[in-house]
Protein backbone atom coordinates (compact mmCIF):
# COMPACT_ATOMS: atom_id res chain seq x y z
CA UNK A 1 0.00 0.00 0.00
CA UNK A 2 1.39 3.44 -1.12
CA UNK A 3 2.18 6.14 1.49
CA UNK A 4 -0.47 8.72 2.49
CA UNK A 5 1.53 11.32 0.87
CA UNK A 6 1.58 9.16 -2.53
CA UNK A 7 -1.91 9.24 -3.27
CA UNK A 8 -2.30 12.98 -3.04
CA UNK A 9 -3.12 14.87 -6.35
CA UNK A 10 -4.28 18.10 -7.96
CA UNK A 11 -8.11 16.67 -7.99
CA UNK A 12 -8.23 15.52 -4.09
CA UNK A 13 -6.39 18.70 -3.42
CA UNK A 14 -9.33 20.87 -4.58
CA UNK A 15 -11.79 18.48 -3.21
CA UNK A 16 -10.71 18.77 -0.21
CA UNK A 17 -9.91 22.78 -0.54
CA UNK A 18 -13.55 22.56 -1.58
CA UNK A 19 -15.06 20.83 1.42
CA UNK A 20 -12.67 22.42 3.62
CA UNK A 21 -14.08 26.12 2.51
CA UNK A 22 -17.79 24.59 2.89
CA UNK A 23 -16.82 23.91 6.60
CA UNK A 24 -15.24 26.97 7.35
CA UNK A 25 -18.11 29.25 5.39
CA UNK A 26 -20.38 27.24 7.08
CA UNK A 27 -19.68 29.84 9.89
CA UNK A 28 -20.85 32.50 8.46
CA UNK A 29 -21.27 34.82 11.30
CA UNK A 30 -17.88 34.83 12.26
CA UNK A 31 -16.84 35.34 9.33
CA UNK A 32 -18.53 38.54 6.95
CA UNK A 33 -21.49 38.61 9.62
CA UNK A 34 -23.74 38.82 5.89
CA UNK A 35 -24.54 36.69 3.16
CA UNK A 36 -24.21 39.57 0.69
CA UNK A 37 -21.14 40.26 0.79
CA UNK A 38 -19.85 36.58 1.52
CA UNK A 39 -21.44 36.13 -2.26
CA UNK A 40 -19.99 39.19 -3.39
CA UNK A 41 -16.27 38.80 -2.31
CA UNK A 42 -16.22 35.18 -3.01
CA UNK A 43 -17.55 35.82 -6.71
CA UNK A 44 -14.60 37.86 -7.24
CA UNK A 45 -12.19 35.28 -5.88
CA UNK A 46 -14.02 32.49 -8.03
CA UNK A 47 -14.05 35.05 -10.97
CA UNK A 48 -10.08 35.83 -11.10
CA UNK A 49 -9.51 31.78 -10.71
CA UNK A 50 -11.77 31.68 -13.65
CA UNK A 51 -10.08 34.07 -15.77
CA UNK A 52 -6.89 32.41 -14.05
CA UNK A 53 -7.81 29.30 -15.68
CA UNK A 54 -8.46 30.64 -18.95
CA UNK A 55 -4.88 32.35 -19.12
CA UNK A 56 -3.13 29.55 -17.67
CA UNK A 57 -4.61 27.16 -20.86
CA UNK A 58 -3.79 30.30 -23.23
CA UNK A 59 -0.29 30.10 -22.18
CA UNK A 60 0.12 26.33 -21.12
CA UNK A 61 1.36 27.27 -17.50
CA UNK A 62 0.73 24.26 -15.34
CA UNK A 63 1.25 26.34 -12.05
CA UNK A 64 -1.31 29.17 -13.03
CA UNK A 65 -4.11 26.84 -14.06
CA UNK A 66 -3.00 25.07 -10.80
CA UNK A 67 -3.43 28.08 -8.54
CA UNK A 68 -6.57 28.96 -10.46
CA UNK A 69 -8.29 25.97 -9.72
CA UNK A 70 -7.57 26.51 -5.90
CA UNK A 71 -9.37 29.62 -6.39
CA UNK A 72 -12.07 28.47 -7.94
CA UNK A 73 -12.43 25.63 -5.18
CA UNK A 74 -12.09 28.32 -2.46
CA UNK A 75 -14.81 30.31 -4.01
CA UNK A 76 -17.46 28.11 -5.31
CA UNK A 77 -16.81 26.40 -1.81
CA UNK A 78 -18.57 29.15 -0.31
CA UNK A 79 -20.47 30.94 -2.21
CA UNK A 80 -22.56 27.71 -2.87
CA UNK A 81 -23.93 26.82 0.69
CA UNK A 82 -24.64 31.37 0.87
CA UNK A 83 -26.67 31.67 -2.56
CA UNK A 84 -29.87 29.29 -1.60
CA UNK A 85 -29.62 30.82 1.93
CA UNK A 86 -29.75 34.35 0.03
CA UNK A 87 -32.64 33.81 -1.89
CA UNK A 88 -34.21 32.35 1.20
CA UNK A 89 -34.26 35.63 3.00
CA UNK A 90 -35.77 37.67 0.05
CA UNK A 91 -38.99 36.24 1.47
CA UNK A 92 -41.25 37.45 4.36
CA UNK A 93 -43.17 34.97 6.65
CA UNK A 94 -46.57 34.30 5.10
CA UNK A 95 -44.69 33.90 1.64
CA UNK A 96 -44.01 30.38 1.92
CA UNK A 97 -45.70 29.69 -1.68
CA UNK A 98 -43.50 32.34 -3.91
CA UNK A 99 -40.78 30.19 -1.37
CA UNK A 100 -41.44 26.80 -2.99
CA UNK A 101 -41.76 28.47 -6.47
CA UNK A 102 -38.39 30.29 -5.73
CA UNK A 103 -36.56 27.09 -5.38
CA UNK A 104 -38.09 25.05 -7.84
CA UNK A 105 -36.86 27.92 -10.07
CA UNK A 106 -33.57 28.03 -8.59
CA UNK A 107 -32.69 24.13 -8.48
CA UNK A 108 -34.16 24.07 -12.14
CA UNK A 109 -31.89 26.90 -13.55
CA UNK A 110 -28.64 25.75 -11.82
CA UNK A 111 -29.75 22.30 -13.43
CA UNK A 112 -30.03 23.95 -16.57
CA UNK A 113 -26.84 25.93 -16.47
CA UNK A 114 -24.85 22.45 -15.18
CA UNK A 115 -26.51 20.48 -18.60
CA UNK A 116 -25.45 23.49 -21.13
CA UNK A 117 -22.24 23.32 -19.67
CA UNK A 118 -21.88 20.08 -19.88
CA UNK A 119 -22.54 20.27 -23.59
CA UNK A 120 -21.41 22.98 -24.28
CA UNK A 121 -17.85 23.42 -22.56
CA UNK A 122 -16.59 20.30 -24.37
CA UNK A 123 -17.58 21.84 -28.03
CA UNK A 124 -15.45 25.07 -27.24
CA UNK A 125 -12.91 22.72 -26.14
CA UNK A 126 -12.15 20.77 -29.17
CA UNK A 127 -14.47 21.67 -31.89
CA UNK A 128 -12.94 25.15 -32.40
CA UNK A 129 -9.99 25.62 -32.78
CA UNK A 130 -7.46 28.65 -31.26
CA UNK A 131 -3.87 27.16 -30.65
CA UNK A 132 -1.67 25.54 -31.93
CA UNK A 133 -2.43 22.11 -30.52
CA UNK A 134 -5.81 22.27 -32.60
CA UNK A 135 -7.81 23.05 -29.42
CA UNK A 136 -9.50 25.94 -27.76
CA UNK A 137 -8.97 25.13 -23.55
CA UNK A 138 -8.96 29.04 -23.47
CA UNK A 139 -12.84 29.38 -24.72
CA UNK A 140 -13.84 26.24 -22.71
CA UNK A 141 -12.53 28.34 -19.54
CA UNK A 142 -13.32 31.75 -20.74
CA UNK A 143 -17.23 31.53 -21.19
CA UNK A 144 -17.73 30.61 -17.74
CA UNK A 145 -15.15 33.55 -16.11
CA UNK A 146 -17.45 35.91 -18.90
CA UNK A 147 -20.48 34.56 -17.42
CA UNK A 148 -19.01 34.91 -13.79
CA UNK A 149 -18.47 38.56 -14.15
CA UNK A 150 -22.01 38.84 -15.72
CA UNK A 151 -23.58 37.45 -12.54
CA UNK A 152 -21.68 39.60 -10.38
CA UNK A 153 -22.80 43.14 -12.53
CA UNK A 154 -26.53 41.89 -11.75
CA UNK A 155 -25.48 41.01 -8.10
CA UNK A 156 -24.50 44.29 -8.14
CA UNK A 157 -27.27 46.14 -9.76
CA UNK A 158 -29.54 44.24 -7.80
CA UNK A 159 -28.07 45.52 -4.43
CA UNK A 160 -31.09 47.50 -3.37
CA UNK A 161 -33.45 45.28 -4.18
CA UNK A 162 -32.00 42.95 -1.84
CA UNK A 163 -33.56 42.30 1.47
CA UNK A 164 -29.56 41.81 2.96
CA UNK A 165 -30.20 40.47 7.14
CA UNK A 166 -27.02 41.24 9.16
CA UNK A 167 -26.70 38.05 11.11
CA UNK A 168 -26.67 38.48 14.91
CA UNK A 169 -23.44 39.42 16.50
CA UNK A 170 -23.61 36.74 19.28
CA UNK A 171 -20.62 34.33 18.80
CA UNK A 172 -22.13 30.97 17.08
CA UNK A 173 -18.86 28.51 17.91
CA UNK A 174 -18.96 29.94 21.82
CA UNK A 175 -22.97 28.82 22.06
CA UNK A 176 -22.44 25.67 20.07
CA UNK A 177 -19.42 24.74 22.52
CA UNK A 178 -21.39 26.48 25.53
CA UNK A 179 -24.25 24.17 24.73
CA UNK A 180 -22.23 20.69 24.46
CA UNK A 181 -21.13 21.55 27.49
CA UNK A 182 -24.40 21.84 29.36
CA UNK A 183 -25.73 18.84 27.52
CA UNK A 184 -22.59 16.89 28.70
CA UNK A 185 -23.25 18.03 31.91
CA UNK A 186 -26.82 16.75 32.09
CA UNK A 187 -25.99 13.14 30.65
CA UNK A 188 -22.68 13.05 32.88
CA UNK A 189 -25.32 14.04 36.06
CA UNK A 190 -28.34 11.41 35.10
CA UNK A 191 -25.34 9.11 34.62
CA UNK A 192 -24.01 9.65 38.73
CA UNK A 193 -28.38 9.21 39.16
CA UNK A 194 -28.00 5.62 37.92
Amino acid sequence: MAPFWQTLSWANLGTSTFVLFLIIISLNDLIMACLFRTIFYLSIIYALGNIGLAYGSFIEHSLISMISLGLIAFGTGGIKPCVAAFGGDQFLPGQEHLLKKFFALFYLSINIGSLSSSLLTPIFRSDVSCSVRGDCFPLAFGVPAILMIVAMIFLIIGKPLYRIIETSKQNVILSYVGCNFVGLRLVLSFANLI
